[in-house]
């Protein structure tokens, strides 16, 4: 996980949620404002998207989706 900077930061948030509405996975995403301004929308910027990527690889190996 990164770590939040003080000021100008966003937090992108990552999380899987089961059939029975509960929350079993979950990672917080710090990235610096001007990263996000310099996106074109709607895509994430790619530091973001490779978070993305990660978080979906772990919850794949844990089984947060199902079968």
């Amino acid at each position: 996980m990164s770590i939040p900077k003080p000021k100008n930061t966003v937090r992108i948030s990552f999380t899987v949620i089961d059939e029975n509405g509960e929350e079993t996975l979950s990672r917080d995403y710090f990235l610096p404002f001007e990263k996000i301004t310099q996106a074109r929308f709607p895509a994430l910027p790619e530091a973001a998207q490779t978070e993305a990527q990660k978080f979906h690889e772990a919850a794949v190996m844990m089984g947060c989706f199902g079968e």
